[in-house]
């Protein structure tokens, strides 16, 4: 289940959108490894196919709170994909 914090929608990204891109999350790295509750960077596809970004709080098991999300960035797409080749 997705919740969505009010910040998450301060970029002009509504929640059909973010709950499409928490779906579609195609790529993903932890943020503050070893935070408490875990912190995901993830990037996904909205309602109209474009990729957004979104910082995800896993609150509890099956339970995530999106706290930010917005049109991706370059800066964001390589910081994931630099995290992931670092933890493979």
């Amino acid at each position: 289940m997705l919740f969505i914090h009010p910040h998450a929608r301060s970029h002009g990204v509504g929640d059909d959108d973010i709950a499409e891109a928490f779906k579609t999350g195609v790529q993903s790295a932890v943020l503050l490894e070893g935070s408490a509750p875990p912190r995901w960077l993830l990037a996904g596809f909205d309602t109209a196919g474009r990729c957004v970004e979104l910082v995800v709080v896993e609150v509890e098991a099956e339970s995530h709170l999106a706290i930010h999300a917005m049109p991706a960035r370059k800066q964001t797409l390589a910081q994931i994909r630099n995290t992931r080749r670092r933890s493979r």
